[in-house]
């Protein structure tokens, strides 16, 4: 047998004009060239700002700096009387609940109850006062006759001013509602000593 091998070539090598024309079709064509066009900026037309003057200045009004309180009335003196009014009548509804609860138990009430229920008495009227003071600046009669009472920098009342408040308060009634008139000059006596003012909420 002969040792001579057929070799067939599988495909015939390409040509390297037909290899050139391949290598064309899959390079990105480079872009063309761009040119340099100029940039044009519209400006707008605003309109010129008004001219200040003298006038402008003191007819145009304060504006308001966040955090400033509103300015509101002071308390008139009819205001303060109905409201007043209105937490005596709550004293005086609890003294009649107490000496009429203690007569339907068989306890009447004589001269001698009068310590220990004047003591009943002043607790109740200072957490009657103190209490909604503090927390929400007005007591029951102030909320119907519709005052508020806030410090002098419009803050909340403190412990400390509410209890001179109410001290003040209760002079103010032992004098005959003396205190009451100085009112009239815009803060009465209880809003002086409590460094408070009573305003038309």
């Amino acid at each position: 047998m002969s040792d001579d091998r057929l070799e067939l070539p599988l495909f015939d090598p390409p040509e390297r004009d037909s290899r050139e024309e391949l290598d064309a079709l899959f390079d990105e064509p480079a872009p063309p060239p761009v040119a340099d066009e100029p940039i044009v900026v519209e400006m707008l037309d605003l309109p010129e700002p008004p001219e200040v003057t003298a006038e402008t200045v003191t007819a145009s009004p304060e504006p308001r700096r966040p955090g400033r309180p509103a300015e509101r009335p002071a308390a008139g003196l009819a205001a303060r009387l109905a409201a007043g009014l209105v937490d005596l009548l709550v004293h005086v509804a609890l003294g009649g609940i107490l000496i009429g609860g203690s007569a339907i138990l068989g306890a009447p009430v004589g001269w001698h109850h009068a310590v220990p229920l004047g003591f009943v008495a002043l607790v109740f009227s200072f957490v009657y006062y103190v209490v909604p003071l503090v927390f929400w600046g007005r007591t029951p009669g102030m909320a119907v006759a519709g005052l508020r009472v806030r410090s002098l920098d419009d803050r909340p009342l403190s412990l400390p001013q509410a209890t001179k408040h109410w001290l003040a308060l209760l002079l103010t009634a032992a004098t005959g509602g003396l205190g009451v008139l100085l009112a009239l000059s815009g803060r009465s006596l209880a809003d002086r000593l409590s460094g408070s003012q009573t305003l038309q909420h």
